[in-house]
C-alpha cells in the first residue's frame, strides 16, 4: 500500500452537525429491539459509518466532475477501486491501452504495488528503468490483455481523486475521520417489517429501534494529509463539503425512510503547512494555528 508521502500539509477539522431526523447506528446485531452502538454511557458515532456515507456522496459528485489524466473511456467506481467493464470493445480497449503506455511513471508504481511477475511476463525485465524505454511499447497481445488491465485500473485508482480522498486497497486515504464518542438523548421507535414481494406489512415482524433524538448537536473530527489547493482530490473534497453544507447528510440506518438526517453548521480547519514549521511545534499541536471557517476553508482548497 502506498501512502501519499513526503508530507506538505496536515489538516484538523471539526465538522458542527445538527440532527434532524432520529439518528440510529446500530451494534451489528439482528434483534426484535435493535440498540444505539455505546461505549459506556455515552452513544458512539463510528467513523466508518461516517466516511461510508460521505464517500457515498463523493463518489456521486466525481462522476459530474471531469479529472485530468484518467482513462479515456468509461469505467466503474467500485467501492475497492476503478474495474473496467468486462464487455470493453476492441475501440475502447485500444484508447486504454494508448493511455497507459502514456504513463511514464506507471512501472515503478506498479512494482511497488507487487506487479512484478505479471510485468517480467510481458517485459522480461523487472527493472523500473529498463522498462520505462519499453513502456510506449506496450504489447496488444490478447494473452496479456488480462494482466495489462489489472495494472491499468490499479494504475488508475492511484490517479483518481476519488481514492485518493478515501483509499482503497492499493492506495492509503488522505482523509481519516475520527470515531465521536458523545453524550446524546435517545428515543425508540417502533416498526413493522415490510414484506418486499407484496409490498405490504409482514406479520409478526414487530421491531423497536433505538435512536438518538433530532435537535440535538454534535462535532466530529477528521485529519487530512495533502490536501493542496487547487489540486483535483482538493477540489473534489471542496464540493462535497459544500454539497454537505447545501444539503445535509444522511447517516445510519433507514436512511430511505428519512432518518439519519444532519445538517452541517459550520466547521473549523487548522492547516499546519510543513515548511513552515521547521521545528514540528505546530505538527504536533496544530491549534497552535488560527483556524480558518468553513467558507474560507472550502475557498482555499480551490472551489
Amino acid at each position: 500500500m502506498i501512502h501519499l508521502l513526503p508530507l506538505k500539509n496536515r489538516i484538523l477539522g471539526k465538522l458542527d452537525f445538527e440532527i434532524k431526523s432520529p439518528l440510529h447506528i446500530g451494534t451489528g446485531e439482528k434483534e426484535v429491539r435493535n440498540k444505539t452502538l455505546r461505549i459506556g454511557d455515552k452513544v458512539a458515532i463510528i467513523s466508518s459509518s461516517l466516511k461510508g456515507s460521505i464517500r457515498s456522496l463523493a463518489g456521486l459528485i466525481a462522476r459530474k466532475m471531469t479529472f485530468a489524466n484518467l482513462p479515456p473511456i468509461d469505467f466503474d467506481l467500485k467501492k475497492n477501486g476503478i474495474k473496467l467493464d468486462k464487455n470493453i470493445d476492441e475501440a475502447d480497449k485500444k484508447r486504454f491501452l494508448e493511455w497507459f503506455a502514456a504513463q511514464t511513471e506507471a512501472p515503478g508504481e506498479l512494482l511497488s504495488l507487487g506487479f512484478k511477475d505479471e510485468l517480467k511476463e510481458i517485459f522480461n525485465e523487472v527493472d523500473p528503468e529498463k522498462i520505462k524505454k519499453e513502456w510506449g511499447k506496450i504489447p496488444e497481445k490478447e494473452e496479456h490483455w488480462k494482466e495489462l488491465k489489472e495494472m491499468g485500473e490499479c494504475y488508475a485508482t492511484l490517479l483518481h481523486p476519488l481514492y485518493r480522498l478515501f483509499g482503497s486497497i492499493s492506495i492509503a486515504a488522505k482523509v481519516r475521520f475520527i470515531d465521536t464518542i458523545v453524550e446524546l438523548e435517545l428515543t425508540e421507535k417502533t416498526g413493522v417489517a415490510i414484506d418486499r414481494e407484496s409490498g405490504k406489512a409482514s406479520e409478526h415482524r414487530l421491531y423497536f429501534l433505538e435512536a438518538v433524538k433530532p435537535n440535538q448537536r454534535f462535532s466530529t473530527w477528521f485529519i487530512a494529509d495533502n490536501l493542496i489547493p487547487h489540486e483535483e482530490d482538493s477540489k473534489l473534497f471542496a464540493n462535497v463539503l459544500n454539497t454537505i453544507k447545501t444539503l445535509g447528510l444522511s447517516l445510519g440506518a433507514r436512511k430511505s425512510c428519512g432518518m439519519g438526517q444532519l445538517e452541517l453548521l459550520d466547521g473549523n480547519f487548522w492547516i499546519v503547512e510543513l515548511d513552515k514549521d521547521s521545528d514540528g511545534t505546530k505538527l504536533a499541536n496544530p491549534f497552535k494555528e488560527k483556524s480558518k471557517n468553513f467558507d474560507e476553508f472550502v475557498n482555499w482548497l480551490g472551489l
